[in-house]
């Protein structure tokens, strides 16, 4: 019995001997690198989706997945999907420069313009045919503004698009003396006139010495060079810039319906003459006023002061002398200019009506203390010129202008209740005026 155990424990003894452990560890080397061969072949292409055998991975999917990851803002994981979606040699020239600018846009977003520079230029070298090469174009000039690179847009831009060459053109048309130049572009006279004739005249006439027109052809050279900047930065695709100048384009298309509407209106010089006999005390000139005025602080010392003026004080004298309104007090209370009666008579005091009422009650001479806004006051009243009706034909353009609004206002508020009433419009006032 001994001897047989002895002998298994001795062949127990030879299976696990060192050659045998050498041989198992190097089979288990062997399949693990086997398993990890296969996990590799198998595996989706790098910026891909996993779960998908190699052979089933195509370009197609490749761009579906980069384009999945750009619509859901995942810029970066995008633009490395996209890269791996350059590397197919069965992409097209065409399918890749759509890639590459769609790259150019992401790079600009994430402001990393000279990676987007060289996106665009790639679809330039992928496919100089490209349905998008004027965009990229305006994306190129856009991209090296950003960078600083000025004189390199400006070049871009003339080279690349017509829109430098269309500038120039408009620059140049007509005819006229050069009298200034934007590089190698010539400004004419003429354009600098036509730019004065959209003025409206008053403004216009603010032009009209010669150092005025200089500075006007400063500033339109400026704002020519800012709008060209912008353009080349391409703000006119900004969505805020775009719905500000669609707000704008709505309001001139309905200024000049409005204008179309207006200029059907005929002034009868009958009519005129009818409005001015209805609106008589409209054209009348007012009363006016030549004042000096007195200013204290407390009620007491402003009835002293009067009381020393009707003892015959001189009123000049008491003002130097007492009053505290800055504006008047060192020409002795004088008010410099003649004023209408209801307007504006002084700092401090405004138009006030107790200061008109008490006024208007002195032909000449001094008026009783009158308070505003917790000041006295003490006018003195030189002289009165009374209220006088002015003829028709003193006021007949006024009355010509103040007509023709007038009629103007009716015809644009006549327009307005037509075309609501011709589309049928129904507006919910309940609703609007409804408090939160």
């Amino acid at each position: 019995m001994t001897t047989e155990f002895q002998s298994l424990a001795r062949r127990k003894q030879r299976l696990f001997d060192r050659r045998t452990i050498l041989f198992l560890l190097v089979a288990v080397v062997m399949f693990v690198s086997l398993i990890l061969l296969i996990i590799l072949k198998f595996s989706p292409p790098d910026g891909g989706m996993t779960g998908q055998g190699a052979s089933n991975w195509t370009p197609e999917k490749q761009f579906q997945y980069a384009n999945t990851l750009a619509s859901k803002g995942l810029k970066r994981e995008a633009l490395a999907a996209y890269e791996k979606y350059l590397e197919s040699i069965a992409a097209s020239p065409s399918d890749r420069a759509k890639v590459a600018y769609q790259m150019g846009g992401i790079y600009m977003d994430l402001g990393q313009y000279e990676k987007a520079l060289a996106s665009f230029y790639r679809v330039d070298m992928e496919d100089p045919k490209a349905e998008m090469a004027t965009e990229v174009s305006q994306k190129v000039v856009a991209c090296l503004e950003r960078l600083g690179m000025t004189s390199q847009a400006k070049y871009e831009l003339e080279s690349r698009t017509a829109i430098g060459k269309k500038e120039t053109e408009d620059i140049n048309k007509g005819l006229g003396p050069i009298i200034a130049r934007i590089g190698k572009e010539e400004v004419r006279m003429s354009v600098i006139n036509e730019a004065l004739d959209k003025l409206p005249e008053w403004m216009r006439k603010q032009y009209e010495s010669d150092e005025a027109k200089i500075e006007f052809v400063r500033q339109y050279i400026a704002t020519e060079l800012l709008y060209r900047k912008a353009k080349r930065l391409g703000h006119e695709n900004d969505p805020d810039v775009r719905q500000k100048v669609e707000d704008l384009t709505k309001q001139v298309l309905v200024q000049k319906i409005v204008v179309d509407e207006m200029g059907k209106i005929i002034i009868d010089p009958r009519d005129v003459k009818v409005y001015y006999d209805a609106y008589k005390d409209k054209y009348a000139e007012k009363a006016r006023f030549n004042l000096s005025m007195i200013q204290v602080d407390n009620r007491k010392k402003a009835e002293d002061i009067l009381g020393r003026i009707k003892s015959a004080e001189s009123f000049a004298d008491a003002a130097k002398a007492d009053s505290l309104h800055v504006d008047t007090k060192s020409t002795g209370g004088a008010i410099k200019n003649v004023v209408p009666q209801g307007g504006f008579i002084a700092s401090g005091v405004g138009n006030s009506p107790q200061a008109w009422a008490a006024i208007s009650k002195t032909s000449q001479g001094a008026t009783d203390v009158v308070e505003v806004n917790k000041q006295f006051y003490i006018f003195w009243v030189h002289d009165k010129t009374p209220e006088r009706q002015r003829s028709f034909s003193e006021v007949k353009e006024q009355v010509s202008a103040d007509y023709q609004r007038e009629r103007q206002e009716q015809a644009a508020q006549d327009m307005l209740n037509r075309i609501l009433e011709e589309q049928e419009v129904e507006i919910y006032t309940d609703k609007v005026l409804r408090r939160p």
